[in-house]
C-alpha cells in the first residue's frame, strides 16, 4: 500500500516519490508527474527491514526538498478525478489517481479506488500472464514499453501490478 506521495517543484517540473510496501517488498515509484516515472522493487527478509529502509530513504528526500502533498480541497479534488476520467492514457490516469489517493475526501475515495482497480486490470491485460513464445498479453510490444518507461522487468512488473490490483481492490471491497 502507498506509504508516501512526496512532490517537489524543480524549475517549474513538479517531481514526485512514491513509496509503497507490500508485505516484504518496498516499491519506490519517481518521476517527473505526468511525463516519466522509475520504479525500483526491493525485498527484504522481514518487514523491520522494510520500514527501516523506507524511513532513511524518506528523510533522504525531505533533505532534497520534497515535501508531502496536502488535502486538496473540493474544487481541486474534483477537478482532478475529471482529469482521470478524461485521460486517454491509463497509465497516466494511474499515476494521477495514486498521486491523489492518500489526500482524497471520503466522498470521491470509492470513485478513485474503482479507477485504480480498473487501471492495475489494464496493465495487467498487456503484461499478460508469460513472456516469450508463451506471451498471452493483448500486445506484444506491451511487456518491453513498459520496461522501457518504467524500468522493470515484466516479470517485476507483472509481480508488483498485481500487489497494487488486490491491495486496492481490497480497499474497494472494505469502503
Amino acid at each position: 500500500m502507498i506509504q508516501d506521495y512526496l512532490l517537489k517543484d524543480e524549475n517549474g517540473a513538479l517531481l514526485f516519490w512514491q513509496s509503497e510496501i507490500y508485505e516484504k517488498n518496498l516499491v519506490i515509484t519517481e518521476g517527473r508527474f505526468g511525463i516519466e516515472r522509475r520504479v525500483e522493487m526491493k525485498a527484504y527478509f522481514d518487514e523491520k527491514e522494510v520500514f527501516q529502509n523506507l524511513e532513511s530513504l524518506r528523510n533522504d528526500k525531505f533533505k532534497e526538498g520534497f515535501t508531502r502533498a496536502s488535502q486538496l480541497d473540493p474544487n481541486m479534488e474534483n477537478e482532478i478525478l475529471i482529469k482521470i476520467e478524461k485521460e486517454s492514457d491509463f497509465h497516466i490516469q494511474l499515476e494521477i489517481a495514486e498521486s491523489l489517493l492518500s489526500n482524497v475526501s471520503d466522498s470521491n475515495r470509492k470513485k478513485l479506488l474503482k479507477s485504480l482497480v480498473r487501471d492495475c486490470d489494464c496493465v495487467l491485460m498487456g503484461l499478460g500472464t508469460a513472456d516469450g513464445e508463451d506471451y498471452d498479453g493483448e500486445d506484444e510490444y506491451y511487456p518491453q514499453m513498459i520496461q522501457e518507461e518504467t524500468g522493470l522487468t515484466p516479470e517485476s512488473s507483472r509481480n508488483i501490478y498485481k500487489k497494487k490490483f488486490f491491495a486496492y481492490e481490497n480497499l474497494l471491497e472494505s469502503e
